[in-house]
């Protein structure tokens, strides 16, 4: 479960950064608009979405103090791990919920 914990970190981090690098380069040169945005849709699209679905199954497995002591989460910086983990679970329900509703009520 640490691992699954740190990979969706990690994931995370590094679709974020590969998206920063992306609008560095296309800002800073006449790259075409359409590499970009296929650049985005094969690897960060794609990190972000497993990063979400690692962060909010392993996030909900880890909800009660048995399953925590259990997999390991004894320590701080694992709680820190998780309260990450935690809190980009809420965002990715969140940004779920949103698509949703914009979907059922426009």
């Amino acid at each position: 479960m640490k691992k699954i914990q740190v990979l969706a970190l990690l994931s995370a981090l590094i679709a974020v950064a590969i998206y920063v690098l992306m609008q560095l380069q296309a800002a800073s040169s006449a790259a075409p608009a359409g590499g970009v945005v296929l650049f985005a849709a094969l690897i960060a699209l794609p990190l972000l979405i497993a990063s979400a679905v690692f962060s909010v199954g392993s996030t909900f497995v880890l909800k009660t103090r048995v399953q925590r002591i259990e997999h390991g989460f004894t320590n701080l910086f694992w709680y820190l791990v998780l309260l990450c983990n935690l809190i980009l679970s809420g965002f990715y329900l969140y940004v779920l919920i949103s698509f949703v509703y914009s979907f059922i009520f426009r």
